[in-house]
């Protein structure tokens, strides 16, 4: 699977701030990769960049297989569809007239079916020939969303889309973003400052902060670290995976010199104890350790305020 999109070192400097501080970035094709990170970490500096909305300070940007001059001169960015900060719609023109206008200038033919298209896909059909000005701020979001599809584009880059949506409006976000992925084989970047809204819809993270990206990982990785654990803790530790093995129990791993991760049978905690204690290995601990979505994200970024 090839990259769609990778950064090297971007960097976006304001005097003395670095609002992104050279950043790798690593996001492959048919992904939805969650772009995570406390209010003022940097995302949306990061996303203004790879849309060519901002010049970055320093660093490339590598985008359908172009770089450097060659992002405009192949005019790449026609290729993204993007919701950064508030929708840019016109609050004296109805939901349908703003996308009308979008499709003009994206070129797209068919206008009015199009149109009825996107809107049903937002949940926007019985509001169509409302004005936006009277909208509440999920349906601008919806709205806002809906033209950012016009053109049907390749990589869609969505800056924390859920913002003003009621729960309904999230399950329903969650909806459309699964449906653009698997049925149209949409590149989707999502940011959020809540992984664990993120972890339900996305496939692969990057954990920003301070401007710096601390971390990527997967969907599966992210589950490992937030899944339920039986810790034990003693000093031989390999005859205590010993004693796991001959009790049928595979699936643990070994945390550190003193520490295997059980992650299976964890009702039998008793009996996994009294084993090793029959096998004369000393225990100085076997406790089950739960770590939420949440507590693993305050990991990694130490859980103070951001900018």
């Amino acid at each position: 699977m090839e990259y769609l999109l990778t950064t090297n070192a971007l960097t976006k400097q304001y005097g003395r701030l670095k609002a992104c501080n050279a950043v790798d970035m690593h996001l492959r094709q048919g992904e939805i990769y969650g772009f995570i990170g406390k209010n003022g970490s940097g995302k949306t500096t990061f996303m203004k960049m790879i849309c060519g909305l901002s010049r970055p300070t320093s660093g490339t940007i590598t985008l359908f297989g172009c770089t450097g001059k060659e992002l405009q001169r192949q005019n790449v960015f026609a290729r993204i569809g993007a919701l950064i900060e508030v929708p840019g719609i016109y609050g004296s023109m109805t939901a349908k007239d703003n996308l009308k206008m979008k499709c003009l200038a994206c070129g797209v033919s068919k206008i009015d079916k199009y149109c009825e298209e996107l809107l049903e896909l937002v949940s926007l059909t019985k509001f169509a020939d409302k004005h936006a000005g009277g909208f509440s701020l999920g349906m601008r979001q919806r709205l806002g969303i809906a033209m950012a599809l016009v053109g049907e584009p390749e990589l869609l880059v969505l800056d924390e889309p859920t913002n003003g949506l009621d729960p309904q409006g999230i399950a329903d976000m969650r909806r459309i973003l699964r449906q653009l992925c698997e049925e149209k084989g949409m590149t989707i970047l999502i940011s959020s400052h809540i992984l664990e809204e993120l972890s339900k819809v996305a496939t692969c993270y990057g954990i920003l902060n301070e401007g710096q990206l601390l971390m990527e990982l997967t969907h599966a990785e992210l589950m490992d670290k937030c899944s339920d654990r039986l810790c034990i803790t003693t000093e031989q530790i390999e005859r205590a995976a010993a004693v796991l093995g001959e009790m049928g129990i595979r699936n643990f791993r070994t945390a550190d010199n003193r520490t295997l991760h059980v992650f299976e049978r964890h009702e039998e905690v008793c009996e996994i104890n009294r084993r090793l204690v029959m096998a004369d290995i000393p225990v100085a601990g076997i406790v089950l350790s739960q770590t939420s979505v949440e507590e693993f994200f305050f990991s990694v970024t130490g859980g103070g305020n951001g900018r």
